[in-house]
């Protein structure tokens, strides 16, 4: 009998039941035995083994799992002794000689070191008789087995034959089946992957990669055979090359035109290293994105709606990052676009590896999201080790830890040479791994040659014969590392020959190599999006300014409560003489006098001083707030709106320009996209995080993935629209810093002027702003007279107190500005103010009252508004067009409280109730018996909702809170419930382990309506 390199012998019976089929792995799961010709679960009380059955008959998933685990997140079954009843177990499953399995290999192992000492040691005749019985044992036990396997694959056909859909499976289609199922160390889901390929013949298949340096073998090789594969088994792969990714990952620093010329070789190596392209689409993302924008972002941004901030940051690993991790916004976005891209190309199978599968499995989420029934399967392959002891996955960062596809042959042997290969051991070690993945789906078969004294040349046609010669070791590190280099040299060669004859190809290397991963400036073709100002923000200091200049600085200076800065704004008016001011809004709901008068007078101003205004009519970003619930099209409605109010109360729009959002964002998406991606990735999430403000938002908020995408395009907004100067309201001040900061970082050096104007409150004490969602803190723009006159009366004023009072302050910042004086009737005499001093003295002496204010008030603000109520009573467009922004209910806040009254009359199914008095107003508006069965509805619909968020927060958002912060809320939700200023609000936050505070709100719910019914019944 020969020996071996490691003192072992050819063909000595070594190899553990847990090597025939079947990976095992240590994990802190719950502990299963898989007996070796089923795959039944039994529990057992010994080590904790997650074990991945290699056969294709079964499937375990293991999965390193972020968060907390559904069945909705991951197809994970948790399997526990209970789960296992005695049925579960027949003699046919369990034999004795399987129910010991660890007892029976260790005195395997015992037994066969000592006969393998004594064989070295004597050599005698009897030894090498035994080793031979064993061997004839061996064989009859492995031919055994493979009848059992032969037995198993005869009656798959049979129950595989029909799906549970009723489908009939046909050879063919098994066929098929198997071949693409090869391609995945995991599939989700087998059957529908089944009932796929039985209804299309030539399903679509994803795959992708991001362009980041020189290519390695598991990114060229293994997707080389899988591609293969595919298309043998009738499907059409897209290979996107996720340029746009790869920049937003700051691969290569960023540099899209580098990015380029390293896809283009990927692509020279798949051709020339044997990909079957026939049925192959490279496919750009920059180009298709820009081809299709109006498919894609909307998409983009709907997924970004529908998911948690911390759903998304659950899928960092398929950037190779950690959710704990500091951050970039462009992280965010990364995820929302790659959960996009599947839907946008179409997609059947997603053919990615197991660091891609968070992703993969959110578009599925998706699909659930919206109702669509075919998602798409999951295919995840395996990731191949790097060369290094540890390393999990290949580094391009480290070239000792792979083998890139143009390496010369005495890389190749150096690399192996050195690489991590313990003898006897098959866990984790990479030499044995790229034998499994990679030569032998290659070549079909793996020879190692050696000399006679080791045992000779031996070839192996199955991954289980050289895992039993390894462990046993009958299979030196040294012949398997030879055999390696010389298997991966000659699928290599191929690579190498086309790159040193073709100069396209050699051309492209020689750039490749000479790429250093680094964060680098900013390239010239983001320079180039800037505003388009003056090469050089010269001082202010020392400048003369003309007095037609001056004029036009006090009047643009006046508009804003802050400038920032002002010597940069005079430097601009001396040097442009037509500056660009950006103006904007979301449209959502009536417009009040904030929106309306203020803004006609600023834009008369900046008008005035020879600027020209462009108005972003921001749909798509009051779709990303959950304005209106996001529906685009009832968002336009009242963006037409808000136009015809400003046209009516006096805008001058001869130098105003309205921008739609989507509009130019789809026309210019080219230009607009790699800039928010450029802001995103050059800003971490808890700077954006602070701009929550603009959305009315707090950093402490659950936010979903959209309101980190939100800031970044309203950043890019200004540089798109080439603005000088930033006319937007205080709450905006946050993100108008971001792109003076933005500039900083690009080295630009004229920012945008910031103006930025009061935010009026509302009419009562305490309210920092206007709320449409409470039609009693504002006055809207189309307000009749008598609405105007009795919201006024009611408002906050108190005597001789100016702080905090909004009737004073709307007379300062909208009927100075306007008239600029203010007619005041006292005791039958008038009395002109000319400044906001002059009111104030009066009003703190005692000579001005709160009455005689308001009534001067009341005058002056329905004299601006009579035009515009005119106009939406004479004007059939108009009227229309206020007659449905008026029935639309749905508010930002509507998607937190999520209380829908559901009614039977026809004229409204569903009523969007914002507070006590709606809903009783409604109640008792109707006849009785709608209205009982509606309330009985309700009630039934508020508890459902209930559950569904406190269920949905728990699980998707993990959501947690202190006891005092939930009794605070509890506090202050009462308070707010128990003197009707609004409706019961519910949020994420407030329901998270509240169930105190549910019981309440039912209870105080309940009370309400039952008070409603014995009103009607009176």
């Amino acid at each position: 009998m020969a020996k071996t390199r490691g003192g072992g012998r050819v063909g000595s019976r070594r190899s553990s039941r847990r090597t025939q089929g079947l990976e095992v792995q240590v994990a802190s799961a719950t502990i299963l035995k898989v007996n070796k010709r089923s795959t039944k679960k039994v529990s057992s009380s010994k080590k904790n083994l997650a074990l991945t059955p290699t056969r294709k008959s079964s499937r375990i998933k293991n999965l390193a799992v972020q968060g907390p685990v559904t069945p909705e997140d991951d197809e994970i079954e948790d399997v526990t002794p209970e789960d296992v009843t005695p049925e579960d177990v027949t003699p046919e499953d369990v034999t004795p000689e399987d129910d010991d399995v660890a007892g029976e290999d260790k005195e395997d192992d015992k037994e066969d070191s000592e006969k393998d000492g004594e064989a070295c040691l004597t050599g005698h005749k009897e030894q090498e008789e035994d080793i031979e019985n064993e061997n004839d044992n061996n064989e009859k036990e492995n031919k055994e087995e493979a009848l059992n396997m032969e037995e198993e694959m005869e009656n798959a056909p049979t129950q595989a034959s029909s799906l549970a859909s009723g489908l009939q499976i046909s050879e063919e289609v098994e066929q098929r089946f198997n071949l693409v199922k090869s391609v995945g160390e995991q599939c989700t889901h087998d059957d529908e992957l089944r009932e796929l390929l039985a209804k299309k013949a030539a399903p679509v298949c994803y795959d992708g990669f991001e362009p980041s340096g020189r290519m390695h073998i598991a990114q060229g090789l293994m997707k080389i055979m899988s591609v293969n594969k595919l298309t043998s088994a009738g499907c059409r792969v897209k290979i996107w090359i996720a340029d746009w990714f790869a920049y937003m990952n700051n691969k290569l620093g960023g540099d899209l035109k580098k990015i380029r010329v390293v896809g283009e070789y990927f692509k020279e190596i798949f051709q020339a290293a044997g990909m079957n392209c026939e049925n192959v689409e490279f496919l750009w993302s920059s180009e298709e994105i820009n081809a299709r924008g109006d498919e894609y972002w909307p998409l983009v941004m709907d997924i970004a709606c529908r998911n948690s901030l911390a759903k998304i940051k659950r899928c960092m690993p398929i950037m190779g990052h950690s959710e704990t991790e500091e951050l970039s916004a462009a992280h965010i976005l990364y995820v929302c676009m790659q959960c996009a891209d599947t839907l946008f190309l179409e997609a059947d199978i997603c053919q990615l590896g197991m660091d891609q599968e968070t992703v993969n499995l959110l578009a599925r989420d998706y699909c659930d999201d919206i109702n669509r029934g075919n998602k798409p399967v999951i295919l995840s392959h395996h990731m191949l080790r790097g060369l290094q002891q540890g390393q999990t996955k290949m580094s391009k960062s480290d070239p000792s830890s792979a083998i890139f596809m143009e390496d010369e042959e005495a890389e190749v042997n150096v690399k192996i040479k050195k690489a991590y290969c313990p003898p006897g051991i098959v866990g984790g070690n990479p030499c044995v791994e790229y034998v499994r993945y990679i030569i032998l789906p290659w070549f079909n078969e793996f020879t190692v040659e050696r000399d006679e004294k080791y045992g000779g040349s031996k070839t192996y046609k199955s991954y289980e014969d050289i895992v039993t010669d390894y462990e046993s070791n009958v299979l030196h590190p040294k012949d398997l590392k030879d055999a390696l280099s010389k298997a991966l040299n000659k699928i290599l060669q191929p690579v190498r020959d086309h790159f040193k004859t073709n100069s396209r190809a050699k051309n492209l290397l020689k750039q490749v190599k000479g790429y250093k991963i680094t964060r680098t400036a900013l390239s010239k073709e983001m320079e180039a999006l800037s505003v388009n100002a003056p090469n050089s923000a010269s001082s202010a200091a020392g400048l003369q300014l003309s007095e037609e200049v001056e004029n036009k600085y006090n009047i643009v200076r006046s508009i804003g409560e802050e400038c920032i800065q002002e010597d940069e704004l005079k430097n601009l008016l001396a040097k442009k003489p037509t500056p660009i001011c950006y103006d904007g809004f979301e449209p959502s709901g009536r417009m009040h006098i904030a929106q309306g008068v203020m803004k006609v007078t600023n834009v008369n101003k900046l008008t005035t001083a020879g600027c020209q205004v462009k108005i972003w009519i921001a749909d798509w970003f009051a779709q990303l707030n959950n304005k209106l619930g996001g529906d685009l099209e009832r968002i336009k409605v009242v963006g037409e709106y808000f136009k015809e109010i400003w046209q009516a109360g006096g805008m001058n729009t001869d130098k105003v320009s309205f921008l739609w959002a989507s509009d130019e964002i789809n026309g210019r998406g080219g230009k607009y996209w790699p800039l928010v991606m450029d802001i995103a990735r050059r800003n971490n999430l808890r700077r954006i995080l602070r701009c929550g403000q603009i959305m009315g938002r707090s950093e402490t908020e659950v936010l979903s993935a959209a309101q980190i995408l939100y800031p970044c395009m309203q950043c890019a907004d200004i540089f798109l629209l080439e603005a000088d100067i930033c006319q937007l309201g205080m709450d905006q001040r946050k993100v108008n810093m971001l792109a003076r900061e933005y500039c900083d970082d690009i080295k630009r050096k004229n920012k945008p002027i910031i103006l930025s104007h009061h935010m009026l409150p509302g009419l009562q004490q305490g309210q920092e702003k206007m709320s449409k969602s409470n039609p009693s803190s504002a006055i809207f723009m189309e307000d009749e007279e008598a609405d105007v006159n009795e919201k006024i009366s009611k408002a906050y004023c108190p005597a001789r107190i100016v702080e905090g009072n909004p009737c004073l302050e709307y007379v300062k910042y909208l009927v100075l500005p306007r008239f600029n004086e203010f007619t005041v009737e006292t005791d039958g005499s008038n009395k002109t103010f000319k400044s906001f001093e002059d009111i104030v003295a009066d009003y703190e002496n005692g000579a001005l009252a709160p009455e005689d204010l308001k009534k001067a008030l009341v005058k002056a603000l329905n004299i601006m508004l009579q035009p515009v109520r005119d106009h939406f009573k004479t004007n059939d467009r108009a009227k229309n067009l206020l007659e449905q922004v008026k029935a639309f209910r749905v508010t930002r806040a509507d998607i937190a409280v999520g209380y829908r009254f559901h009614s039977s009359w026809p004229a409204e199914p569903f009523l969007m109730l914002s507070d006590w008095q709606a809903l009783l107003c409604l109640m008792l508006s109707q006849p009785c018996q709608d209205c009982l069965r509606s309330l009985r509805d309700s009630r039934f619909r508020w508890r459902y909702f209930i559950i569904w968020e406190e269920k949905n927060n728990m699980l998707r958002n993990s959501i947690s809170d202190t006891t005092l912060a939930m009794f605070r809320r509890l506090d202050r939700t009462l308070r707010d419930t128990l003197l009707a200023r609004s409706f019961i609000p519910i949020n994420g936050v407030s329901l998270v382990s509240a169930h105190s505070f549910i019981r309440i709100l039912f209870y105080l719910f309940g009370i309400f309506i039952d008070f409603i019914v014995l009103l009607k019944r009176l």
